[in-house]
């Protein structure tokens, strides 16, 4: 997915891992989780850091081991969180984007 804002294109990269494991939350309380969903905001639209991307901001989101596996929720999350740093202005042009993706818009 990209969004560009003033002269800068973003370009937005998830991945889902359904490995478990323990990590620590941002109070740095211990907890377990079933699985992740990433989520990196790279700067200039290219597809990776490896190839001059730049990353701005990420996000990650933690599935409960109780719950069910739900990719768009998961995305959802993440993104959230990866969107922290931009002003709320540019985040709603990256939450049109997501929400309205796959879709042709003139």
């Amino acid at each position: 997915m990209k969004v560009k804002i003033g002269r800068t294109t973003y370009r937005v990269e998830f991945k889902h891992s359904q490995i478990g494991g323990i990590g620590r939350n941002k109070f740095g309380k211990i907890r377990l989780y079933a699985g992740r969903t990433f989520c990196r905001i790279l700067s200039d639209g290219r597809k990776g850091a490896r190839f001059g991307g730049k990353e701005k901001s990420k996000g990650v989101a933690y599935q409960n081991p109780q719950d069910e596996y739900n990719k768009e929720c998961g995305r959802k999350i993440a993104l959230a969180r990866a969107l922290e740093l931009f002003p709320k202005k540019d985040r709603k042009k990256f939450w049109e984007a997501y929400l309205t993706r796959g879709e042709y818009i003139k």
